[in-house]
């Protein structure tokens, strides 16, 4: 109890310190968050494990694929106190604007990009990543699961990830009329084609997505080799 007290001291001392300054960029169990919510979550007496606010202009540049990093991000971690069944399986699957999971699938196709050192090494092949969609529709960036990759290919990894944890929210799974968090597999293929003389040595093009020999739907993504 004394923990989570000095916790929350500690949070509304920040809050305080900066009211009359910007509004920094909020990361709360790593995703962005709004002022309101960190004032709510001030409130409570969940167990705030750590508060850290970063000013330091390339610290914070790793968080701007969320938002405005110039004022400094504060970045909250929180303890569930429950952890919540994963289920694979339910009985209204997660939905994500408006579509299933071949919508998803499209999304991911557009916004994937060939990563540039891949191209120049050669390196191909399929990465396969799990991902659970939570009650609130949010995925869990801080629970995104490679489960293969090919040799080399740490970029077309790091990919993946960057582009999942930009997604969206989801409408979330039902399971017994409550929301569910559902844990969902999709792979992603990277491609590289033959070179064309036509085609700049930066052009890209991302394939329309195709079936896997394993029945999952992949993402393919295709890039033009530079000419030689």
């Amino acid at each position: 109890m004394k923990r989570i007290f000095l916790s929350i001291v500690l949070l509304f001392t920040t809050l305080s310190a900066m009211a009359d300054s910007q509004e920094p960029l909020w990361i709360v169990n790593g995703r962005a968050a709004t002022a309101e919510e960190v004032a709510i979550l001030s409130k409570t007496t969940v167990n705030i494990l750590s508060l850290r606010m970063i000013k330091d202009a390339n610290e914070a540049a790793k968080y701007a694929e969320f938002g405005d990093v110039s004022n400094g991000v504060l970045v909250i971690t929180t303890e569930q106190e429950v952890l919540d069944e994963v289920f694979f399986v339910v009985e209204q699957m997660p939905t994500f604007m408006g579509g299933d999971l071949n919508t998803f699938r499209s999304w991911v196709m557009q916004n994937l990009r060939y990563p540039d050192d891949a191209m120049e090494q050669g390196v191909q092949g399929l990465v396969v990543v799990q991902f659970k969609v939570g009650k609130d529709g949010f995925l869990n960036t801080q629970d995104i699961n490679i489960l293969q990759y090919p040799d080399g290919g740490m970029s077309l990894r790091n990919e993946v990830i960057r582009v999942l944890k930009k997604s969206p929210q989801w409408t979330p799974g039902i399971q017994r009329s409550e929301p569910a968090v559902v844990s969902l597999t999709i792979p992603v293929e990277f491609k590289l084609a033959d070179a064309d003389p036509t085609m700049s040595s930066a052009s890209q093009v991302v394939s329309e997505a195709t079936e896997a020999a394993t029945q999952l739907d992949e993402v393919v993504v295709t890039s033009f080799s530079k000419a030689k």
